[in-house]
């Protein structure tokens, strides 16, 4: 396994959460429900982070109800192409 393989992948989520309010854009909430992906790219920690944090700091000062979380995910490429295979028609 390659080390880019290795290191943890986020996918970030914005999620609306009832009865919680946020002080901070780097609070976490225990329970939310997913509204649509904020990216479809897959994130390393460090761009998830300050993906999520700014979207937050958005989120604070306009007191919208979205908040953002990153997800832990794993990319699986199934129906990827194979070196030699041939591709169209």
């Amino acid at each position: 396994m390659n080390a880019v393989a290795a290191m943890p992948q986020f996918r970030v989520w914005i999620v609306t959460c009832e009865n919680w309010q946020p002080q901070s854009p780097t609070d976490v909430p225990r329970r939310a429900v997913a509204l649509e992906p904020a990216e479809e790219a897959i994130m390393s920690a460090e761009e998830a982070e300050a993906y999520r944090v700014g979207f937050n700091q958005l989120a604070l000062d306009d007191e919208d109800d979205r908040w953002a979380i990153a997800v832990p995910v794993r990319a699986r490429y199934e129906g990827d192409l194979t070196p030699g295979e041939v591709v169209g028609g």
